[in-house]
């Protein structure tokens, strides 16, 4: 049988009771109390966190404003360097004299409007603020203006072509005092055979470097930036690479035809120096003999 609960158990326990809910009320108490400090906590970390997002923003536009300082800078560089080599470039075209009145006045409009437009583009940048559109700005240095790639490889053909034409003119002044010393020698008696044909090359080669020369320069003239398009890229690259390789034959031309100089001038007898006529004269009739 089970035993009855004694009045003190029962009191016992029912005060061990009251003082569990007693202590739980507690509880309670301070749990509602701390929930309001973790209220004001969070709230002030939400304060502390828009702080760190404007401190964080801050950061970037420093360092976002140091980058395009940077890039600035670096971009004013390469455009100065470009301006300069076109300044250069300039002065050199300018003094052509063998070229088309039409084609150096082309070429140096082209040297000009690259010199202008990259003195603007310059300070266009310098100014910028954006930095998508100064990123922008400093690809068009080398899309929009391809001052290595294509203007200064075109004015330098073009001078090419007036070097050429400079020598040409030379050797066709020369040709006509060859011809006449094959003439006198050919009357004289002398085979001048291998003279004659040396002549005939002499004439074919710089007539050819006359022809390469201009094909060159006009090859050339036309020539546009690409902005960027791949097809007209290639197709100026192309472009240089066969005009410089008509330069490169005109120049085998001129080499030949000095070479066929010295093969005319072996095939003719030597014509007697002034000094040496001089020298006989006076040994056949020497002076102060007392006559």
């Amino acid at each position: 049988m089970k035993k009855a609960v004694s009045h003190k158990t029962l009191s016992i326990a029912v005060g061990s009771l009251l003082l569990v809910l007693t202590g739980a009320a507690g509880v309670v108490a301070q749990s509602t109390g701390g929930g309001a400090g973790i209220t004001t906590a969070a709230n002030a970390n939400v304060g502390n966190g828009d702080n760190l997002t404007a401190a964080v923003n801050a950061t970037v536009g420093v360092h976002l404003t140091a980058a395009m300082t940077n890039a600035k800078g670096r971009a004013d560089t390469e455009i100065t360097n470009r301006i300069n080599a076109l300044t250069a470039l300039l002065t050199r075209v300018q003094g052509m004299k063998n070229v088309s009145a039409n084609n150096q006045a082309t070429i140096v409009a082209n040297i000009q409007s690259q010199i202008s437009g990259l003195t603007t583009l310059k300070s266009t940048i310098d100014a910028e603020t954006s930095k998508t559109a100064l990123k922008s700005e400093i690809q068009s240095i080398v899309n929009s203006y391809r001052t290595y790639v294509l203007i200064i490889p075109q004015a330098v053909i073009t001078a090419a072509s007036d070097r050429i034409g400079t020598i040409v003119g030379l050797m066709t002044t020369l040709a006509a005092k060859l011809q006449a010393r094959i003439n006198a020698a050919q009357a004289g008696g002398t085979d001048v055979s291998g003279a004659s044909a040396a002549f005939t090359d002499y004439q074919a080669k710089i007539a050819d470097a006359q022809v390469q020369g201009q094909a060159a320069a006009d090859e050339v003239l036309g020539l546009q930036p690409d902005n960027g398009s791949k097809t007209t890229f290639q197709a100026n690259i192309s472009a240089l690479k066969d005009a410089r390789s008509k330069i490169v034959t005109a120049q085998q031309d001129l080499k030949t035809a000095r070479q066929d100089i010295s093969a005319i001038v072996k095939n003719l007898p030597q014509q007697p120096s002034a000094t040496t006529t001089s020298s006989t004269t006076a040994t056949a009739n020497p002076t102060g003999g007392g006559q």
